[in-house]
């Protein structure tokens, strides 16, 4: 590691501490911390932040008493205004089951660190609407897989505009 991306990687620690050192003192109680994912291509949901950073951050907050949301966030390389996480969609049956496969295996892997470090509430997934639309019983499948590693309250964030309403698998979480 080169001094440059060390005195970044500092600075990057202390700004997230002096964040979060400053929760309590707003009346906040709980944060969250997401973790940054770049979908690869149209059927890949790997990459992101990192278990070491979410990790950490995760540890920070403890230290401060306060209680933590483990959330991922896929971001397009393209998006725009038409296209965005929420319209993340396939073309046919094996596109959708190797899109929820690696995407299970990003979530599993992260639902098990935080069942590791303790984290408070575990989100499935973020304002991935269509997907929540149109694939009711891999995201049931998914779930019941999170709830064999992570034994916390189980959580999926819905986009407030027209989203949240037609979430079939609202009863499968907390």
């Amino acid at each position: 590691m080169t001094q440059d991306k060390i005195s970044t990687a500092v600075t990057q620690q202390a700004a997230l501490l002096d964040t979060l050192a400053r929760v309590p003192g707003a009346g906040g109680q709980l944060v969250g911390i997401g973790l940054q994912v770049v979908e690869i291509g149209a059927l890949d949901a790997r990459g992101g932040t990192g278990e070491a950073g979410a990790d950490h951050g995760v540890g920070q907050a403890n230290d401060l008493g306060l209680q933590v949301m483990l959330k991922q966030h896929i971001w397009l390389r393209h998006q725009s205004a038409e296209r965005w996480r929420g319209t993340i969609g396939m073309r046919s049956e094996p596109e959708w089951q190797r899109w929820f496969a690696n995407y299970g295996e990003f979530i599993l892997h992260y639902a098990e660190l935080a069942d590791r470090t303790g984290v408070d509430l575990f989100c499935v997934g973020v304002e991935l609407a269509r997907a929540a639309r149109e694939r009711e019983s891999d995201w049931r499948t998914l779930i019941s897989q999170v709830r064999q590693v992570y034994d916390g309250p189980l959580v999926y964030a819905a986009n407030w505009w027209g989203e949240y309403e037609h979430i079939p698998f609202w009863d499968s979480l907390d």
